[in-house]
This record gives structure tokens, sequence and C-alpha cells, in this order.
């Protein structure tokens, strides 16, 4: 203390810790995960995810003891790693967010090793990190009210468009991404009935013939010349796309999202209640359901229909098992009919 120096008026306080050698901006961590990533050839949603992750990671660390001057590759301890995911199941993330989490930390692992810094990271703090198993939970199958709901909600819309959409998850299973990049080119309008090319998500194209209901719906879309329908829009001369919003010659799947949750919220505030969890995803699961339960189809005929195939092309039965799993609601039944 003799040492210290002290102005009239002041007294010595603590002298904050120079910033380690090897701290670094967060957008610099950010870029160079992201070089890494593009470097293995991830995509670009993957690379999206991961980078959040990262972050969110980088800013936990740095509001812990240490990380006070920023972030550098010593920072990234077993402890901290078990107090991030800790903190995740705080939060009620989901083991797949979490395995997510993980993979990009282990990605990050290649650049926090770099030979560049005064004291790269040599130790894997993520060895001991065990994520909870992901429980197998039925997908959702509507109930009779909520299906007449929907439907009512559909026709009270009353919009040509709304109606084609709603057919394509609700009669077809169709994927929201089918239903956004379907093209014109992609029906096929035979003397009874219409199919349509499907299979955007993993780009193994099936052929498969749609009910009337679902027919009816897009024909009027596609081909009447009245308002609402495709004809009438401004795009629909060079759109080679079936569904064109009004801004862009392309609906895309986050307006479908966002016109399916408009749809839902034009409901009165009784019926809104047992719809507003539903998402247009779970049409497609309520059509398995209604094809496996009520119109006997088989596992095969379904997973052909839905689009479940591996990588190799086979069709993934095992993922049109999980669609078709019975219910609680389902259970429930069962055990009423015992009493």
């Amino acid at each position: 203390m003799d040492n210290l120096i002290s102005f009239p008026g002041t007294s010595p306080g603590p002298i904050a810790a120079p910033a380690h050698s090897d701290v670094r901006s967060r957008e610099e961590w950010l870029q160079r995960l992201t070089k890494e990533m593009e470097r293995r050839q991830r995509d670009s949603k993957t690379i999206r995810a991961y980078m959040g992750l990262w972050e969110q990671f980088i800013e936990f660390v740095e509001a812990k003891p240490g990380g006070e001057q920023g972030f550098y590759p010593l920072l990234m301890t077993e402890t901290a790693v078990q107090e991030y995911f800790l903190y995740l199941r705080e939060m009620r993330r989901s083991p797949s967010t979490m395995n997510k989490a993980k993979a990009a930390l282990k990605m990050a692992l290649s650049i926090l090793a770099a030979e560049e810094f005064e004291a790269p990271l040599l130790k894997n703090p993520l060895q001991y990190v065990k994520i909870p198993t992901q429980p197998v939970s039925s997908p959702r199958e509507l109930s009779d009210r909520q299906r007449y709901i929907l439907k009512s909600l559909v026709e009270r819309e009353g919009t040509p468009r709304g109606a084609a959409i709603f057919a394509l998850g609700y009669h077809v299973g169709a994927r929201i991404s089918d239903v956004a990049h379907l093209r014109l080119d992609e029906v096929y309008n035979r003397v009874r009935t219409t199919e349509l090319n499907l299979g955007y998500k993993n780009e193994k194209k099936r052929l498969v013939p749609i009910s009337s209901q679902a027919r009816n719906a897009l024909q009027f879309y596609i081909y009447r010349q009245e308002p609402g329908c495709r004809s009438q829009s401004k795009f629909a001369e060079t759109s080679p796309f079936v569904f064109v919003s009004q801004r862009a010659e392309q609906m895309t799947e986050a307006g479908i999202h966002h016109w399916f949750t408009t749809l839902k919220r034009s409901a009165p505030v009784d019926w809104y209640h047992e719809i507003e969890d539903v998402t247009f995803h779970d049409l497609r699961h309520d059509f398995a359901h209604r094809m496996r339960n009520d119109k006997g189809w088989s596992l095969e005929e379904l997973a052909y229909y839905l689009g479940h195939t591996t990588k190799s092309g086979n069709l993934s039965i095992q993922t049109t098992v999980r669609y078709t799993m019975p219910t609680q609601e389902a259970f429930r039944k069962r055990m009423d009919q015992l009493d």
C-alpha cells in the first residue's frame, strides 16, 4: 500500500486487470465460426442456427466472472459449458435445441484451438455434457371440433387462395414447403383427377393424385376469372408458382404461416382457444391419422404419398409410424370402450 499514489480528495481503488491477449470482439468470433462452417460446406440454415447459439454462449460466458473484458478460448471451461446447458434446461429448451447447441460448440472448438492464440484451448470441455433423450410424442391428431372450426373459418374467409392452400394441407397432407414452391408445370390435370409433383424439401419428387376436394379448390383458384383467383394477380403471367402474393411472384413459407395465423385469429374467442396452438404442419399429421385409421391406408402407401424417404430413396416407414402413433385421446377412447 505504501507504493500507491493518491491525489488529494481521492483514495486508491481497485485497478482493472488488463484484457487477456486472446480476447476478440464478439463479431470476430462470429465471423470465424462462419468461415469454418462455410469451409465445411454447411448449408445456410445450419449456419444461422449455429451462429445464434454460438453468440448466445459467448454472451453467457461474458456475463460470468472472468468474462468482463470479452471472450477468449480459455473461458470455455467444463464449468462454463455445464452452466450453459443448465441454463438451457432452466429455459425449458428442448433436447433437440440442446443437441444443436452442443454441435455448435463442438464446431467452435476447432477455431479456439488455433495456434495464433497465446493460450489456445487444448482440452475438450464438452466431453461430459449429456443431453436428455428427446421424448417420443404422438404427432397431432385434430379433434372433430377443431376440424369443423378450421374448415368453417376457411369458408368464412371466402378467398380462393386460402381455400386452395388449406385444401393442400388438410386433404393432401402437403408440407408447407411443397405448397410454397409448387409450380404450375407440376400440376397435371387428367380427365377425372389431378396429380401434383411434390417433394421440394428433400428434392425427391413424387407424383401423387389428390382428392376431389383438393382438386376443386386448386382448380378454382388457378383457372377461374374471379376476384381473389390467381388470374387476377399482376404476377399471373410471369410467375411460375401456383401461389402468388400481392407483392411478389411467390407466396413464401413465412407468408403461408402468417396467413394461417391470421385465419385462426379471425375466430370467435370461444373457438380460438380450441385452435390457438394448431399449426399448418398439424394438418399434415392429421391427414396421416385420417388416412391410416379411417381410410385404411397401409404404412407403405402413406409413406410414399407423404414423401417419407431415406437419403437413398427408400421408403422411411419408421417416420410414417411416428406420424400415425396413437394419441393420448385415442388411448382414452379405447379405455372408455372397456368400461
